[in-house]
């Protein structure tokens, strides 16, 4: 088995090319696939030795590559992780999963029959104040949490997510999937129902 894992990552525009970055850094970075010429020819000159593709399918076929990175726009994830996943590959994807729950529950049916890795990029999990902050909202804050969080956070004025896929699917998901994690069931329809409110206050 390899010490590193290769990662290919699918879309390697403004958000995508901070995971090829970060992936190159780690040494685990196999591949990328781009559609836009321009910037498949930024990746090769930028990362020497990085297989560039223009389509998913030879890059699915590459035995170098165990996991895959979803950075596309949203209407693409679904079809591209479930290509993924069929080709035997752990799937990172980003939010949101996909444009129903319908689809979203396939993938993650399809993850586990396959016995693969289905992951959502819900990063803000991982940072520490978001930890520490489960006690308090243990204690009843859940809402006020919640709240500050849709109306606190950096929404930039929803900017293009807003034409993209939809500003609120894009950022409902994740602070309700922050504040409203496992441990805090009584206060969930409450909060779901003011984070809803303030973002559709924000973004029209």
């Amino acid at each position: 088995m390899k010490s590193t894992p290769g990662v290919a990552v699918f879309g390697a525009g403004n958000w995508g090319r901070n995971h090829v970055r970060v992936f190159h850094r780690l040494g685990a970075l196999a591949a990328v696939v781009e559609t836009d010429a321009r910037r498949r020819a930024e990746v090769a000159e930028q990362y020497p030795g990085i297989s560039v593709y223009a389509a998913p399918g030879p890059m699915l076929a590459d035995a170098a590559v165990d996991a895959v990175v979803i950075a596309t726009p949203a209407p693409t994830h679904y079809a591209l992780a479930r290509a993924a996943l069929g080709a035997g590959k752990d799937v990172l994807v980003e939010k949101p999963m996909t444009l129903s729950v319908r689809e979203a529950e396939e993938l993650v049916a399809a993850a586990a029959e396959r016995d693969r890795v289905l992951l959502l990029g819900h990063l803000l999990l991982y940072k520490p104040a978001v930890k520490s902050s489960s006690p308090a909202c243990g204690r009843g804050w859940s809402e006020r949490c919640a709240v500050w969080k849709c109306a606190a956070g950096n929404w930039d004025g929803c900017g293009g997510q807003k034409t993209s896929s939809g500003a609120l699917r894009r950022t409902i998901s994740p602070c309700c999937c922050i504040w409203l994690g496992p441990g805090r069931p009584r206060s969930r329809p409450r909060v779901w129902s003011r984070c809803s409110r303030a973002l559709r206050t924000m973004c029209g």
